[in-house]
């Protein structure tokens, strides 16, 4: 009898809801592909956001 073995990967949906925070630590998995994140309920109170990148150190 032959053992096979299956690998799946399958994204799964996160809901970046920062509470009414206006700071909030994340991580998002590197990929070459575009990805696409939506957060919510973040605090505009001290300005519009400003997201880093701490890998290599760069604002966006």
């Amino acid at each position: 009898m032959a053992i096979q073995q299956v690998l799946l990967k399958l994204p799964i949906p996160r809901d970046f809801n920062f509470g009414g925070q206006n700071n909030f630590y994340f991580q998002v998995i590197g990929t070459n592909a575009k990805q696409y994140i939506e957060i919510n309920n973040f605090s505009f109170s001290s300005g519009n956001p400003i997201l880093y990148d701490f890998d290599i150190w760069i604002r966006g």
